[in-house]
């Protein structure tokens, strides 16, 4: 590639010309503009944005909700949901296990204080 200001042969990455110290234009800026969608919230959600997240699909799955009871299970379940952007069900998850974790210590602690 060709410096468009002072003709030196440059990289086509360089953002800057190395000899006279001009910024190269290699157009990427205008595709880029154009072809943004508009600013609509419906351009920020994610399925635009090329993630798989469907909030049709954000529901709890009967066979996870019983394997959530399991505090390990429950909670790398709802955490890699979560983290996959399918908040809703993966919190119901989380909670399950973290519920289901701290009602012995709970009950031992009630326990406890009543005797």
């Amino acid at each position: 590639m060709t410096c468009k200001h002072c003709g030196a042969s440059i990289s086509e990455y360089d953002i800057q010309c190395p000899y006279c110290d001009s910024y190269v234009d290699h157009g990427f800026e205008e595709w880029k503009y154009e072809n943004e969608p508009e600013d609509t919230h419906e351009s920020y959600s994610p399925r635009v944005r090329g993630r798989n997240y469907d909030p049709q699909y954000d529901k709890v799955n009967p066979v996870f909700l019983i394997f959530s009871f399991f505090p390990l299970i429950g909670t790398v379940l709802g955490a890699i949901l979560i983290a996959s952007g399918y908040k809703k069900s993966g919190t119901v998850y989380l909670l399950i296990s973290l519920c289901v974790y701290i009602a012995p210590i709970l009950f031992a602690i009630i326990c406890m204080i009543i005797t």
